[in-house]
């Protein structure tokens, strides 16, 4: 998510940072938006889901 993030929401350029194939990413992402029911593409939930990935310390900080 972090890198989608970074991105601006830019799938092609975050997987290409990620390192994966950019059909790949849209895979994840729509199990993102099933699982969690968010829209990433609404502007005020990429800020606060952006805001949520900065300030969570990672599982086992």
């Amino acid at each position: 998510m972090a890198a989608y993030f970074d991105a601006g929401g830019d799938v092609p350029e975050a997987a290409r940072r990620l390192v994966v194939h950019a059909n790949t990413l849209r895979y994840r992402l729509g199990r993102v938006r099933e699982r969690y029911g968010v829209d990433l593409d609404d502007p005020d939930t990429r800020l606060l889901l952006t805001l949520a990935v900065r300030l969570v310390p990672p599982e086992g900080s």
